[in-house]
């Protein structure tokens, strides 16, 4: 859903000018598609517990520093682009940690991880 939401959010809010070529709608939208690539694989194929974390953990990462690294700013346009990839990649990263941590407690107690 994560990513789903990373790339229709640049079409449905206005993000003004945000940066330089490399702005904010084209990294939510990259981020996005990298979220949904990770989701079906994870989903395709189970991936190591460890590698889908960090990838989850490293976009997530990547969503929360983006307005700074690309200067969003603060202005009327751009406040919109930098609280939706703040919340997002915190979520991101909580989410991620809070998989690993259960699929880690599956592990120990015997079971399969989901």
């Amino acid at each position: 859903m994560f990513g789903l939401w990373l790339i229709l959010a640049p079409v449905w809010w206005t993000y003004g000018t945000t940066g330089g070529g490399f702005d904010a709608r084209l990294s939510d939208v990259l981020a996005g598609v990298a979220v949904i690539a990770l989701a079906i694989a994870r989903l395709a194929r189970p991936v190591r517990l460890i590698t889908a974390t960090l990838a989850a953990v490293l976009l997530g990462g990547w969503l929360v520093i983006a307005p700074f690294l690309l200067d969003y700013g603060f202005g009327a346009d751009s406040t919109s682009a930098t609280v939706n990839d703040v919340v997002v990649g915190v979520n991101l990263v909580g989410l991620a940690l809070l998989g690993y941590l259960d699929a880690q407690s599956r592990l120990e107690a015997g079971g399969a991880p989901r």
